[in-house]
Parts: C-alpha cells; structure tokens; sequence
C-alpha cells in the first residue's frame, strides 16, 4: 500500500474546517495545521510534505518568507506551495509568484476550485518527480557508459602498446602500468621454461603470494577469494589484490579487463618465446655455416696445393719420358704415342681438378646465399627500442 499523500496547511484558522472538509474528508489526503511559518519549516525539515498550503499572513514569518527559505532549502525546494489569501489584488499574486509560489487560491474559496487546483498542483510535481528521476537515471547511465569507456581504452591502449615489448620486463611493466591505470594493486607470475618470473605493483613481493599462485593455477582461468581475483592462462597468472567489492557492476567489468589484459600478456609471452627459440636456430645454422665456410675454404687450399703438386710431378714424368727415349731405342711413331699418352693424362688430371674446383665455386655461392638470407632475417628480429604509446594513437570518445 502506498503512502498517503501528506499535505501541510498554515492558515490563519477562517479557512481550516472548509479545507479539512474539503480535502482531508473528501480526498483522503493527510492533512497537518501549522500555527506559523516557522512551525511549517520545522516539521517539514523533519518530514518533507507533498504540498503546502500557505496563508499570505501567519505569525512571525508570512507567507511570503516562508515560501523563500523553502525555495531555498535543497531538502524542499521542490516541493510546491499554494497560497490562500482574501486579497484578489494583482500585487499580492505576483508577490506570491516571485516569492517561489506555483498557485494562488482565494478566500473565501470554492469546494471544486481548491480540489482542482490542489490535484493540478500534485499532478505537476508527479510529472516533475519523474521527470527528474528519468534525468537522473539517463545522468548515472551516460557516466556508467564514460567510465566503461575509459576502462575500455586503458585495455585497448595496453594491446597496442605489447607490440613494442622485446622482453619479459618491458611486457610486465605494461601489464602493471594498465592495472594501475585502472586503479589496481597487482601481482603477475610468468613461467617460461620452468623458471618463473615474478612483478608487483609496488616492487614489494608478499611470501605468500607465491603459494597463492600455485593455488589458483589448478583452480580454472578466474578464481575469486576474499578481495582478491586471479586470472590464468598458460604463461601468465594475474592477482588482483583490491577488487572493488561494494561495486558490483564496476567488479564485473573489472574481472572482464583482467582477463583480456592477462590473455593478451599470455600470447605475447608465447610469441615471445618463439623468437627466442628462432633466434637461437638461426645462430646455430650461421654458426654452422660459418664452420663449412671455414671447411670449404681449407678443402680449396688443398685442392690447389694437389694440383700444384700433381702438375709438377707429371712435369717430371714427362721430363723422365723424354730422357728415356734415347735409351729405349723407340721409334719416332711410339715416342709421339707415348708423348700423347703423358699429355692425355696431365689433361684429365687438370680437367678432374677443374672439376672439383667449380664444385667449390658453387658450394661457396650457396652457402652466401644462405648465410645473407639468415643475416637478413636476423637483422629483421633485433629488439627494436621502446616507445611510448601516443595517447592520440587511439580515441575511444
């Protein structure tokens, strides 16, 4: 059952039985009589009536006086007064209208007048109240939109700003700078290769943090406990020491922030990891590269240090064989078959060592080319410097 409708009545006494019988009888409207303004200010400080109707002349402040500091009061100011006087003259309404009144009844008044007048009067505020409650609503639900807007930027900012990061610190210093930002008080563990990393808020680490963290990583991706929220995933565990608890639209929405902030560190520090074991590769194939260049450089040595070697010897042969003719007593068609044999075997010699030598060529020319594309990968992936994001790069509203 709602509440009767309270009206306040200061009157100077000519006018009290017809209004009670008026409106209390008639309407069912809770009526009070007041002897004075001031008695009329006291009560509706204490209880906040509907509607007050107010004599022109009452006892130590009139009407008039009475009407302002109402208009003044914040407690009251909206609440609507209608005047009751036997003066008809225009001066007396305006007075009453510039003292803050919303209507002007006068005495003697009709019975379907003051009826009329006083619903007219409640029907306004009624419109007014709500009026002022849908403002208020539209107001608390823009500043709802705004924060979330804000808290959303701070969110988008933070991915944005991973792209740069080059090492587990600069990503950890994000992932605190963003919390922060959001008025968060954070612990962060990141575990790559069994060794675990840990980075707060404030520098200072809590011994028993540690073991919080290997709770919640068997507990599931969001796990509440007291005023604290952690989040996991399988790199990164965030906790949140302050979770705002007596806010529980800001609370969700700060347990969505935190996880996507959390999910984004996490895949940074996957690819992060990646290029860390690319990097370590590509050292490996140019150390290795470098080694075969180093062994193709000694084999060319060797070959050329052969050939030397093979062409003098067969200088000898053929210095040997010519010396030999005479002796031998062989005809000059065996002495030019011999010399064609000797010159035959010192080109296929040469030729085979042609041979070997062209392979290396082109060995060495692969191996630059491999060497250059790793060298030019390399070069791609070296840790560029940190720079801090423009606030202009993004705007949300």
């Amino acid at each position: 059952m709602s509440n009767p409708i309270k009206i306040y009545c200061v009157n100077d006494g000519d006018g009290k039985q017809l209004i009670e019988k008026n409106i209390l009888h008639t309407e069912g409207y809770e009526l009070s009589f007041l002897a004075s303004g001031q008695a009329c200010l006291d009560a509706a400080r204490n209880s906040p009536p509907d509607l007050v109707l107010l004599d022109v002349m009452t006892p130590n402040l009139d009407g008039y006086e009475t009407c302002e500091k109402i208009r003044d009061c914040s407690q009251l100011n909206h609440t609507p007064v209608i005047f009751i006087s036997a003066d008809t003259s225009i001066e007396t309404r305006l007075h009453s209208y510039a003292s803050g009144g919303d209507d002007y009844v006068v005495k003697p008044f009709e019975e379907s007048e003051l009826k009329a007048k006083v619903r007219a009067t409640l029907k306004r505020k009624q419109t007014l109240d709500l009026t002022k409650k849908e403002v208020s609503d539209v107001t608390l639900s823009t500043m709802e939109i705004m924060t979330s807007m804000g808290e959303m930027s701070t969110v988008v900012h933070f991915l944005q700003a991973i792209c740069l990061c080059a090492n587990y610190d600069s990503l950890a210093k994000k992932v605190i700078k963003a919390h922060q930002d959001l008025g968060l008080d954070v612990a962060m563990q990141i575990i790559v290769n069994d060794e675990k990393l840990q980075y707060f808020t404030d520098g200072v680490e809590n011994p028993l943090e540690d073991s919080a963290f290997e709770y919640v990583r068997n507990q599931g991706r969001l796990v509440d406990f007291g005023q604290r929220t952690a989040v996991n995933f399988p790199y990164v565990s965030i906790i949140v020491r302050n979770m705002p608890l007596d806010n529980p639209d800001f609370h969700g929405r700060i347990r969505d922030h935190v996880a996507i902030i959390g999910q984004g560190a996490d895949s940074k520090v996957k690819a992060l990891e990646s290029a860390m074991t690319v990097n370590t590769q590509r050292e490996n194939l140019l150390n290795i590269i470098s080694q075969i260049e180093s062994t193709v450089v000694n084999i060319s040595k060797n070959y050329e240090s052969q050939r030397v070697s093979n062409q003098s010897i067969l200088a000898t042969v053929r210095e040997s064989f010519e010396g030999s003719f005479m002796n031998l007593s062989l005809s000059t068609e065996q002495e030019n078959a011999l010399h064609a044999f000797v010159e035959a075997a010192d080109s296929k010699v040469n030729s085979l060592f042609e041979s070997g030598i062209n392979l290396e060529s082109e060995f060495a020319v692969t191996l630059k080319q491999i060497d250059e594309a790793l060298k030019a990968s390399v070069t791609e992936s070296v840790e560029e410097p940190e720079e801090e994001m423009d606030n202009e790069t993004l705007t949300l509203f």
